[in-house]
């Protein structure tokens, strides 16, 4: 499993607007922020199947704010 993470910190710590999932690629967005000493942004269908390994390697993970995504 090859899994891209994001250094990057935001100031606000807000996931920015068009965030794709890092597992599919950019024709799907992300629906969940993954956190722990890098970032992730997955989408449903990555997180459900990732979740419980994710969590056991402490891990955590948001539902990203779906309010930002329809201010597009």
């Amino acid at each position: 499993m090859r899994t891209r993470t994001r250094l990057a910190m935001t100031e606000d710590l807000r996931p920015e607007l068009d965030q794709t999932c890092d597992r599919c690629g950019p024709a799907v967005r992300a629906v969940y922020h993954v956190r722990r000493q890098g970032e992730l942004y997955l989408c449903r269908h990555c997180a459900n199947r990732l979740w419980s390994a994710l969590a056991a390697q402490g891990w955590t993970i948001w539902l990203l704010d779906e309010r930002a995504h329809a201010a597009n």
